[in-house]
């Protein structure tokens, strides 16, 4: 194996492992597997794991970052423009609806006014 594959196959499995484990910033991790399985010519199968675990953990990760944003606009903390706009974006690459986030359409509202 060339050295350079080797490396970014060491850390594509190192970033696997953290988001197996759960971990800050899920999607920038997610996105640095990719670059990482890009750039060293790898598969998901070189780094032990399949599409459909990807898809999972990317779609948990959206779910994550988008508690995060709800956690902040609970607490009033951040700007409630970059907070909206965030929630919205996990919404929309995690193929999610606010259901899947806990959260009724009334306490968004709620929310987004009160900030």
């Amino acid at each position: 194996m060339r050295p350079k594959r080797a490396v970014h196959l060491a850390e594509a499995k190192k970033l696997l492992d953290e988001l197996r484990a759960g971990t800050r910033l899920p999607l920038m991790k997610i996105d640095a597997i990719g670059v990482h399985l890009r750039d060293g010519h790898l598969s998901v199968i070189d780094i032990g794991t399949t599409r459909e675990e990807m898809r999972y953990l990317w779609r948990n990760g959206c779910i994550a970052t988008a508690h995060r944003f709800l956690d902040d606009m609970r607490a009033g903390c951040g700007s409630r423009e970059f907070s909206i706009v965030q929630l919205q974006e996990c919404l929309r690459l995690g193929g999610l609806n606010l259901i899947d986030i806990g959260i009724s359409r009334e306490e968004l509202e709620s929310l987004t006014h009160r900030l």
